[in-house]
């Protein structure tokens, strides 16, 4: 029997980008996908601007729907990404995401230093608005037919 691949998480963390991360979830959500906003603990965080944003799961519950996973989604860079870099479970939890051929999505960026992970294929979008919103059209269209 086939998995059904229909859980997409949006990584959340203490500076993160929260004006990308709110048009993800609520555009995901909009065309009926599945979004689960997951961080390293129950906790809510502040992004970048102040804005804070309560996970749905931490990150060793969303390890468990891993074979389930779509797309993971990563609304920052490398400086706020780095206290999920140093958890050996996002280095699990990406493995096991490539293995189910999940989307990785995150943010484009000059600096970008790619974490010395295991990594699904990757997709970056750029944070202008108009841009972004340009990108999410096209990534519902991959995910969805994708999903079917």
């Amino acid at each position: 029997m086939t998995q059904l691949r229909n859980y997409h998480f949006v990584l959340w963390g203490e500076g993160f980008d929260e004006i990308a991360a709110a048009i993800f979830v609520t555009k995901l959500r909009e065309a009926g996908l599945l979004v689960k906003v997951v961080a390293l603990h129950a906790q809510q965080l502040a992004g970048a601007n102040g804005l804070a944003l309560v996970p749905d799961f931490t990150l060793g519950q969303a390890l468990k729907l891993v074979g389930q996973t779509a797309a993971v989604i990563m609304p920052c860079t490398g400086p706020e990404l780095l206290p999920f870099t140093v958890d050996p479970r996002l280095s699990d939890f990406l493995a096991q995401a490539q293995l189910n051929n999940a989307c990785l999505v995150i943010k484009e960026s000059p600096q970008l230093e790619t974490p010395a992970l295991p990594l699904p294929p990757i997709m970056f979008y750029a944070p202008a608005a108009e841009a972004l919103f340009s990108f999410i059209e096209n990534l519902i269209e991959i995910l969805q037919t994708r999903n079917t």
